[in-house]
């Protein structure tokens, strides 16, 4: 069945995404350079201090064997941990189910942009998530709100491929 070569937790169980996630990011951690992304970051987010090269890579064959069935699910759980490299994660699995997507999962668009985006993610959930629905559902316009999202950002913006931000408050501040 559709799920690739998932990991076997020891107990027999598959692992979620997270999990196969973790068991492949874990030993690449650097607590050092942790510290220092999180820094350039101005401590807005925790970071497990894996350079974007070497957490690709490891990465890479864990996307790869997940169900796409489950690729939304996965993309909410992994935004949810706190440290950042599991939001690029989450990014990846939803460039690699792009063409899954549809206008009912705006409302998962609509999520990530207003959690705790940073300039380091709303520019690609912008231009990679919400534009590019509305370029495949030409009538998603109309789901968008003119107003702001609690209180913040409209997502109109995010129809237009020249709009970028460069920063956007987070949920915490």
């Amino acid at each position: 069945a559709g799920g690739g070569a998932r990991l076997l937790s020891r107990t027999g169980g598959r692992l979620s995404a997270l999990e196969q996630l973790r068991e492949a990011l874990a030993p690449a951690a650097d607590p050092e350079r942790a510290r220092q992304m999180t820094a350039s970051m101005r401590n807005q987010f925790a970071y497990l201090g894996i350079p974007t090269p070497v957490r690709t890579a490891l990465v890479r064959p864990v996307l790869k064997g997940l169900d796409p069935a489950s690729m939304e699910a996965s993309v909410r759980e992994l935004w949810q941990q706190s440290e950042r490299e599991y939001r690029y994660c989450a990014l990846d699995l939803a460039a690699r189910a792009h063409k899954l997507w549809r206008p009912e999962h705006l409302d998962l668009w609509r999520h990530l942009i207003v959690t705790d985006s940073w300039w380091d993610t709303v520019d690609y959930l912008a231009t990679q998530g919400i534009w590019t629905l509305s370029m495949r559902f030409s009538d998603i316009g109309s789901h968008l709100p003119m107003e702001g999202i609690s209180g913040r950002i409209s997502l109109r913006p995010c129809l237009s491929p020249m709009t970028t931000w460069t920063r956007l408050p987070c949920a915490s501040q």
